[in-house]
């Protein structure tokens, strides 16, 4: 959970780095009378970054195997507690196997 927590901090702050990157770049730039950076490979930058973010944070997902929760039921009259369970072993609800049919109530 630490990485996921220090990779979301790094995502969060990284347009704030790159935008200071580019106002000392533009800076530079207007001291040496040089033209300032493109707009177009600012943009394309950016859309590199989100789509690469993106594509982590699902690989991250799929690999990180986290269980799923089972809520509490009551079953013949017991309580029996949440619980953590892997997916794989994780009942269908009624609502995902409608989904999984393409029948809806509608």
């Amino acid at each position: 959970m630490g990485p996921r927590i220090l990779l979301q901090m790094v995502l969060f702050f990284l347009p704030f780095i790159m935008f200071g990157i580019y106002r000392i770049a533009l800076a530079e730039a207007e001291q040496e009378g040089r033209k300032p950076w493109p707009i177009r490979a600012l943009f394309g930058s950016g859309l590199a970054l989100a789509i690469g973010s993106w594509l982590v944070l699902i690989i991250l997902d799929r690999v990180s195997g986290e269980p799923c929760y089972q809520p509490t039921q009551i079953v013949d009259g017991e309580i029996i507690p949440a619980q953590k369970i892997p997916c794989a072993e994780a009942p269908v609800t009624v609502d995902e196997a409608a989904d999984a049919l393409g029948t809806t109530d509608s």
